[in-house]
Order: C-alpha cells, then sequence, then structure tokens
C-alpha cells in the first residue's frame, strides 16, 4: 500500500520504472518497497464533547396509581378475585 501510495504521489518515479526493462524495475521496486514503510496511527483522539449521563427512571409511580385505580373499580364491582390479584402486583412493584 506504501508503494502505491509513492509512485501515485511521485509520477516522475512511475515514468522512471516504467522506462526501465523488467528486471531492473523489479530491483528497484524492492529496493523503495524496503526504504517505505508505514508508520502505525496513533490512537485517535475524538472531538467529540462528553456523552451525557443516560437517563434512568422509574414508571412505578404511574403504574401503582393506574393499578390503584383498577383496584377501586375491582373493589365497588366486588370482583375479590381481580382486587387480590392486583394488590400483589402492587406488591412487586414497591
Amino acid at each position: 500500500a506504501a508503494l502505491m501510495y509513492h509512485l501515485g504521489a511521485n509520477p516522475e518515479k512511475a515514468r522512471q520504472l516504467l522506462a526501465m526493462d523488467g528486471q531492473s524495475a523489479l530491483i528497484e521496486l524492492t529496493r523503495l518497497s524496503e526504504r517505505l514503510t508505514l508508520k502505525p496511527r496513533g490512537k485517535q483522539i475524538s472531538s467529540a464533547p462528553p456523552a451525557d449521563q443516560p437517563i434512568t427512571g422509574d414508571v412505578s409511580a404511574a403504574n401503582k396509581d393506574a393499578i390503584r385505580k383498577q383496584m377501586d373499580a375491582a373493589a365497588s364491582k366486588g370482583d375479590v378475585e381481580t382486587y387480590r390479584k392486583l394488590k400483589a402486583k402492587l406488591k412487586g412493584i414497591r
């Protein structure tokens, strides 16, 4: 990759290689590739601002109100089984 980049950036060197016979061009390419090495990149540091804190919350307060309304409706109907299920569910939220 470094050799291709170098030849693309230096078209005169590429023309010289094309003018040479095959064996001489191969020798010159070998010499050139030994001189060229890719330098490893350092760790890139982002210029983006730091990430915000994630939003945390609990919807249990909204759920509690809804369950209490359902419990009141079940109690007014006299539906004991539904009332008990909702009460157990309400205890699980706390």
